[in-house]
C-alpha cells in the first residue's frame, strides 16, 4: 500500500464505485468513505501518514463501504473495467426506461486484469485458497475473495478474542465473487453480520446464490462464437425442458462450425436434431442403448447401432 500510495488508491477507487453512491434508483443510498489526504484534513484536521495508507490498503482504518458498493466493484472487476450501474426498475407501465449514461471505462492492460482474475479464482479453486471448501465438485469456476470487517477496534498489542466480546461485536464475514470465471454473468457481495469468517460464513451463501443463477442461465450460440470455444459438450440436466430446448438451438446453429459431444441426454438431443430416433433402455439406469440412424445425415453414418452409455 505504501509503495502504491494513497493518492493513486484514492483516485483509482472512484472508477470502482467506492466513496460515492452507486446511483441505484432508490433514495437514501449511503456514500461510504474512501479516505484521502484532503478528506482527512477536512474531517479530522490532521495530516495523512503511511500507517493510514497501510490500513486503507486492506480496507481498514477510515474506509467504509456498503454491500452494494462491493457488488458494483466486483462487477467492474469482472468486466475488466466496464462501468456498470445497478438498477431495480426495468420498465414503468410497459415503457422501457432510458439507458443510463455511464462514464468512460477504466483502462488497464489485460495482463493486470488477468492477474487479478486468476488470483481470485485461486481463492476458490486452489489447494490453499481461503474459500476452497466451496469449490469442490463444481461444474463451473468462481472467482472470489474472502474477508472480515472489524466491528470494534482492538489495540495493537491485543489479539482478537471473541470470548471476551459480546456476539454483536464479533467481526462481520465478507465474500465477493463473480461467475462463470471465463465469461462472467453474475457478480455479488455477501456480508454476514457477526459471522466472523468469510470463508465459512459468507462464501457458502454466495455459492448457493450463484448455483441458483447458473442453474437457470442459458448460454447462447452467439456467446459461444464470441468467446471462441473450440468444442462443446451437450449434457442438460434431466427434467429441465428449457435447458434441453436451448441445447437444441445450440446444436442446430453450431454443429457445422464446432465439434459437439453429447453426454447422457445430450446424445438424445443431437439425435433429435438430426431426425434420429433414440431408443432408451427399459430400466431406469444407463445401459445398452440402440440408435435408429438416419441415412440422410452424414454426421451419424459412422455411429454404431449399439453402444454402452455410462455415467
Amino acid at each position: 500500500g505504501v509503495k502504491l500510495g494513497i493518492d493513486a488508491m484514492a483516485d483509482d477507487s472512484k472508477f470502482f464505485g467506492l466513496g460515492s453512491p452507486t446511483g441505484i434508483d432508490i433514495p437514501g443510498e449511503a456514500s461510504g468513505i474512501m479516505p484521502s489526504r484532503d478528506w482527512k484534513k477536512r474531517s479530522q484536521g490532521a495530516s495523512w501518514f503511511n500507517g493510514d495508507t497501510i490500513n486503507m490498503s486492506i480496507g481498514q482504518g477510515f474506509m467504509l463501504v456498503t454491500p452494494l458498493q462491493l457488488a458494483v466493484m466486483t462487477a467492474r472487476l469482472a468486466s475488466k473495467g466496464r462501468q456498470v450501474q445497478p438498477r431495480l426498475v426495468k420498465s414503468i407501465n410497459g415503457i422501457e426506461q432510458s439507458p443510463i449514461v455511464m462514464p468512460d471505462d477504466f483502462i488497464a492492460d489485460d495482463v493486470n486484469w488477468d492477474y487479478i482474475h486468476n488470483a481470485m479464482k485461486d481463492v476458490v479453486h486452489s489447494s490453499r485458497g481461503t474459500a476452497r471448501s466451496i469449490g469442490k465438485r463444481m461444474k463451473y469456476l468462481i472467482a472470489g475473495k474472502t474477508g472480515t470487517a472489524q466491528v470494534v477496534s482492538i489495540n495493537a498489542d491485543e489479539d482478537y478474542d471473541k470470548s471476551k466480546l459480546d456476539k454483536s461485536q464479533w467481526d462481520h464475514a465478507l465474500f465477493i465473487g463473480f461467475a462463470p470465471f471465463e465469461n462472467p454473468k453474475i457478480a455479488l457481495a455477501i456480508i454476514v453480520e457477526n459471522g466472523e469468517h468469510g470463508s465459512s460464513a459468507a462464501a457458502p451463501i454466495a455459492k448457493q446464490v450463484i448455483d441458483a443463477y447458473m442453474s437457470s442461465y442459458q448460454v447462447t450460440h452467439q456467446e459461444i462464437i464470441k468467446n471462441k470455444y473450440d468444442k462443446i459438450i451437450i449434457s442438460p440436466g434431466p427434467g429441465n425442458p428449457n435447458q434441453s430446448g436451448n441445447c437444441i438451438k445450440i446444436v442446430k446453429a453450431l454443429y457445422k462450425k464446432i465439434p459437439i459431444l453429447g453426454v447422457c441426454l445430450g446424445h438424445q438431443i443431437i439425435g433429435q436434431v438430426f431426425g434420429s430416433k433414440i431408443i432408451q433402455a427399459k430400466k431406469l439406469m444407463h445401459g445398452k442403448t440402440s440408435v435408429k440412424k438416419s441415412k440422410k445425415i452424414g454426421i451419424l453414418k459412422n455411429l454404431p447401432s449399439k453402444f454402452e452409455a455410462t455415467r
